[in-house]
């Protein structure tokens, strides 16, 4: 009778776990989903790897940086910048290729704004989750070179004092960027790789 109570406490208690397992996971998508809603990346993918092909993606990459401040100007909302995005994706593009022409490289581009699933990335003061997020994609040339992330919107890659910037400060609150600048979130980020893994391998079916 003790054997049969013990192991009832036993499977109560594992089952208890699990629960809480599940709804740690379910939370933490949840929290990665609406950081996600309110973030829009950069992607630009280099011709090849050999180096002058990765000059030349990051003369493109400094060229669309000092632009795009200009084409968010005002903009506080992720639905806005993407509005403003879509409208001004040809100048984008025609701001990527001016500059590869101007150092004798003739190799078109294609600007889109699309949802990508993206690897956890350590940046300069933040790091984003996995997971799947709306993003500005360049691809010069054939885009099979090494390529480069950023976030244009709101303006983290762009602003030295994230938590004084003040498009920041409107779009993400308190939790949000507590959970991109510190480092006590090691297992939800954890949670969310794991979850743009199986997404990943999914949409590769």
């Amino acid at each position: 009778m003790k054997r049969i109570n013990l192991l009832t406490r036993i499977y109560a208690f594992l089952f208890c776990l699990l629960v809480l397992c599940l709804l740690l996971v379910i939370d933490t998508q949840k929290e990665g989903e609406e950081l996600a809603d309110k973030v829009i990346r950069l992607h630009i993918l280099a011709d090849s790897d050999r180096e002058d092909a990765q000059r030349l993606k990051l003369l493109v990459r400094d060229a669309v940086l000092k632009e795009l401040p200009c084409v968010l100007d005002g903009c506080k909302s992720p639905a806005e910048a993407s509005a403003l995005l879509q409208g001004n994706l040809n100048k984008i593009k025609q701001t990527a290729e001016t500059v590869l022409k101007e150092n004798n490289c003739f190799l078109p581009v294609s600007a889109a704004l699309q949802n990508e699933i993206f690897d956890q990335r350590d940046y300069d003061g933040f790091s984003l989750p996995a997971g799947e997020y709306q993003a500005l994609r360049l691809v010069i040339g054939e885009g099979k070179g090494h390529n480069w992330w950023c976030v244009v919107f709101p303006p983290l890659c762009l602003t030295s004092a994230i938590k004084d910037d003040e498009t920041v400060l409107a779009v993400l609150d308190e939790n949000e960027l507590n959970f991109i600048t510190t480092d006590k979130y090691v297992i939800k980020f954890k949670i969310l790789d794991l979850i743009a893994q199986i997404k990943k391998k999914l949409d590769a079916i």
